[in-house]
């Protein structure tokens, strides 16, 4: 679930999540995280991957392409591990 401050806990890193077009926050929502096999983390609400961080807790988040879903993700990089 996401907190007050648009922000998830995930493997001792908090992530902030950006606003989005169609919604300006995600507070009190629940979202999918899944972690990547390198290393990486995404993000989904519903269908939508409202953001990606890198393997590195220091690496600023990368923004996603809007016009992806979480099924087309899940194809084009393989094997992911969701929790």
């Amino acid at each position: 679930v996401v907190n007050r401050d648009n922000t998830i806990q995930f493997a001792n890193r908090v992530l902030q999540i950006e606003r989005t077009k169609w919604r300006g926050t995600l507070a009190g929502c629940r979202v999918l995280v899944c972690e990547h096999l390198d290393g990486r983390v995404s993000v989904y609400y519903g269908p939508h991957r409202v953001a990606e961080f890198g393997a590195d807790p220091g690496e600023e988040s990368v923004a996603p392409p809007p016009s992806l879903t979480a099924q087309e993700t899940r194809e084009e990089s393989g094997q992911i591990m969701c929790s």
